[in-house]
């Protein structure tokens, strides 16, 4: 049967053309949008800040990386799919191995091809490039050569042979690309400079951007080591080193802001993004009872931040899953909240 909210691709051709946007929209994970909205907010902060700002630059740079990230989403999809690593993990689920369904379902139910999912992808990166390309005139060349970067690194995620994903440098990657490189990059276009304040504002989303996939690995470990896929967890060698290593992870994001404020090169409301601390050690807290219970599900609170639809996560017994990745993902919407109302407070001072 279908996923819930999908269609089989044999009956697209006689919806609207609206609601086969739908479809294509979600298989692209639209929902997960705020990821690239917020660094984007971001860079038209600072900006605005430095007494620099465009509407219609800042309008059309939001285009081009709502394009890119969708696309982006569809490709690394294709890629896993034509891998095998969804029937890998079901075969694996199947043996008892702890591993999450869900990625590529909708191409695995016939709700799309994997032909159509690559034209869709292809489609997007055309249009995103035609965005650069504006961009690029409007504001020089090093729009252009932000954006090859971008490009090339989110190929080369899930692209074999390189496969950065499989690298143990999947979550770190992703990371640069939707916090230094998109907050730089819509800086840049609409100053055509770059300077350190929204280097170093940007280092802190970057990395609990990382995190929500580094605690998704922890938690996934066991299955992506039986498909011989290298996540930064794996490439440590086991889940208590690598359950170790998140707080590490967590004091760079908090500790850059603290630096750069004390060196002066941050404004001092920033200090504001400490407020979400409370939140990054409940996390380790529940990381760290992960690995002494894999099952327990820890108790949600309101403070932990919104999470949807858990009726029916709790009917997939996937609870003890995705408390803990709502715990990341809220975490990093927190603090860049936070973040974003200090350069607010910046610029009403």
């Amino acid at each position: 049967m279908p996923a819930p909210g999908y269609v089989k691709s044999a009956d697209l051709e006689a919806l609207p053309m609206i609601r086969r946007l739908l479809v294509w929209g979600k298989a692209a994970r639209y929902h997960a949008l705020p990821q690239i909205v917020m660094p984007w907010v971001l860079g038209g902060l600072v900006a605005l800040a430095h007494g620099q700002f465009d509407a219609l630059l800042y309008g059309v740079t939001l285009l081009g990386l709502v394009l890119a990230h969708l696309g982006t989403n569809l490709l690394d999809d294709c890629f896993d799919f034509a891998t095998g690593s969804p029937l890998i993990r079901r075969d694996l689920q199947v043996q008892g191995v702890r591993a999450r369904m869900g990625k590529c379902q909708y191409i695995l139910d016939g709700t799309m091809s994997i032909v159509e999912t690559f034209l869709v992808a292809a489609g997007l990166f055309c249009l995103a490039f035609a965005v650069c390309l504006y961009l690029t005139w409007r504001c020089g060349w090093p729009v252009l050569a932000i954006s090859v970067s971008a490009a090339v690194i989110s190929l080369l995620y899930s692209a074999p042979p390189v496969r950065l994903s499989y690298r143990g440098l999947g979550e770190l990657t992703v990371g640069f690309t939707m916090g230094p490189l998109t907050v730089i990059g819509t800086y840049y276009v609409l100053t055509q400079q770059i300077r350190p304040e929204p280097i170093l504002a940007s280092i802190p989303i970057g990395l609990l951007i990382s995190n929500v996939l580094y605690c998704h690995s922890i938690m996934d470990f066991d299955a992506d080591k039986a498909n011989r896929k290298i996540t930064l967890a794996v490439a440590l060698g086991s889940k208590g080193r690598a359950v170790a290593v998140l707080p590490v992870l967590i004091a760079v994001a908090y500790g850059t802001i603290v630096v750069g404020v004390v060196g002066g090169q941050l404004p001092s409301p920033l200090l504001l993004a400490l407020v979400s601390a409370p939140m990054a050690i409940a996390l380790v807290a529940s990381m760290r009872g992960f690995l002494r219970d894999p099952e327990y599900e820890p108790p949600r609170r309101w403070w932990m931040g919104p999470m949807e639809h858990w009726d029916d996560v709790e009917a997939a017994g996937i609870g003890w899953f995705m408390v803990r990745w709502y715990m990341a993902r809220n975490l990093l919407t927190a603090t860049t909240l936070l973040i974003l109302l200090a350069w607010l407070i910046e610029l009403g001072s």
